[in-house]
This record gives structure tokens, C-alpha cells and sequence, in this order.
């Protein structure tokens, strides 16, 4: 069993995969292996992978219903006890990154082990260069992600079928983050993983069926921990709620949503 998974969904990367996968094979840590998880392109992406002709790389290629169902299909053949996704055009940052982070996780009391992205290339909430973004508390993390590209999973996170909701086109990995952590306290750990490359999904695009249900997510798996005053600047939202919860007719949710919205008006 190796030491972590990398698991990298491809389509037509041919442009980016090798700078990806010389990243990883020019670690100075061995004890890994590399998913390329295909959707069936149709240029030089099988090819390039290949040409590596290293063992530890497993590559599969069949169709699917995009970047999060690829996922999903990698982490079924995956057999590392850590798990970490990059992009295609993603670059883990340094040579001795997995070194560096190993003993972290070794130590780890927690499933979930976050640390830092370099942004390669501008987005709409960082600026190239940067290197983004440090601890994130809950109270931040209820208003943006962490980048899956500096989060390391334990393998038994994904257990017993818990995978990505692929009805979230750009934010099942968000929609991930949120119900593991409600459950599993992560640990930041101050180490840059990876050079996050710019101009990808969720870059470029929203996941408006996300954020119609982000909010009953919160609710549903926070309850009573977001009910003290360093989450009031959401208790707008907790109220759009409640109300939700009334129409769809969970009137358990909706009295639960309704009193924190009561705690964070006081």
C-alpha cells in the first residue's frame, strides 16, 4: 500500500499532464502512486502519460460524466493511505513537498490536512503569485473553499460509497469539505502543497444548484455549532434558510435553522 495517491483527472491535458507528472516523479519521496483518470481524449494525453514508463503510474481511460465522477472512479481503484487531486495543469510545488508533508500526516490526529497553494495565473479571488491562503477558521470557511489541491485525505474518509455528489458540476468538492469537516476537525499545516494553475472550473464558472443548497448543507450538518456570534454575519442566510426548510416541508430543519437565526439576531 502506498504511502499517498495522486489522483489526476485528465481530458485532452496533452498541453499540461507532463509538467504535472514531472512534478510528482521528481519527488524526492518515492512512496506514492499517480491515478490518471481519462475521459477518453482524443489527443496525445494517453501517450504522454505513458511515455514516463513508470510503474507507479496507473493510467485508465473510459467516459464519464465529468471532473467529479473521474474522481470518483480513481478513488475506487486508489490504495494509498492519503489521497491528494491535482488538475491536469496543477504542479505539486516543490521536490521535497511529499517529503515535507509525510511527517505531518504521519502524526496527524485529524483525517483531513490542509495546507497552502501557490495561484499560477490570476482568479477571481487570488492574484498570481500569491500564495493563498493559510488557516482558514470555520467562520471563513463557510464563505469560500479550500483549495482540493492542498488537501490531504485519509482514505477512509472515503468509505462505505462517501464520495462526490456529481449533481455539483464545479463545487462537489466543497460540498465534500463541508459535511467531512462538520465531522472531522482538519489540521492546517504551513506548507505550500501545490501551484494551483488559474482559469479552470472553479476559476471560471459558478454551480448555481451548489449554492441553492449550500446554506441547507450548513444547517444539516453544523446546527447548534454555528449558533455564536462569530457566525452572525450569516444569519441572513440562515433565515433564507428556515424558509426554505418551511416550503419543502421539513419542519424539523426549519426549527432548528429558525432558533440559531433567533441566538445570532441577540
Amino acid at each position: 500500500m502506498p504511502f499517498f495517491s495522486i489522483i489526476i483527472p485528465t481530458f485532452n491535458s496533452a498541453r499540461t499532464i507532463e509538467r504535472c507528472i514531472e512534478s510528482i516523479i521528481k519527488q524526492d519521496w518515492v512512496d506514492y502512486e499517480i491515478i490518471v483518470q481519462d475521459g477518453g481524449s482524443t489527443d496525445q494525453t494517453k501517450s504522454l502519460v505513458q511515455r514516463f514508463g513508470d510503474r507507479r503510474i496507473i493510467f485508465n481511460s473510459e467516459t464519464d460524466e465529468g471532473v467529479y465522477d473521474a474522481m470518483n472512479k480513481a478513488l475506487r481503484r486508489a490504495r494509498g493511505d492519503w489521497f491528494l487531486f491535482l488538475g491536469s495543469d496543477d504542479a505539486l510545488f516543490e521536490d521535497h513537498t511529499l517529503s515535507s508533508c509525510a511527517p505531518y500526516l504521519t502524526c496527524a490526529d485529524s483525517k483531513l490536512v490542509y495546507g497552502n497553494v501557490m495561484i499560477d495565473g490570476g482568479t477571481p479571488w487570488a492574484k498570481d503569485g500569491e500564495i493563498y491562503k493559510g488557516e482558514i477558521p470555520l467562520e471563513d470557511f463557510l464563505r469560500h473553499n479550500i483549495c482540493h489541491q492542498s488537501i490531504f485525505y485519509h482514505h477512509t474518509l472515503f468509505a462505505a460509497n462517501n464520495e462526490y455528489n456529481t449533481q455539483y458540476a464545479v463545487c462537489a468538492d466543497y460540498d465534500f469539505n463541508l459535511r467531512t469537516i462538520s465531522t472531522t476537525n482538519p489540521i492546517y499545516i504551513p506548507l505550500t502543497i501545490a501551484r494551483f494553475a488559474g482559469g479552470g472550473l472553479s476559476s471560471t464558472q459558478g454551480d448555481p444548484n451548489f449554492e441553492l443548497d449550500k446554506w441547507s448543507i450548513i444547517v444539516a450538518h453544523y446546527g447548534w455549532k454555528i449558533a455564536n456570534s462569530k457566525f452572525k454575519v450569516y444569519k441572513k442566510k440562515i433565515r433564507e434558510t428556515a424558509s426554505r426548510f418551511i416550503k419543502e416541508g421539513d419542519v424539523k430543519s426549519a426549527i432548528r435553522a429558525l432558533i440559531i437565526y433567533i441566538k445570532l439576531k441577540f
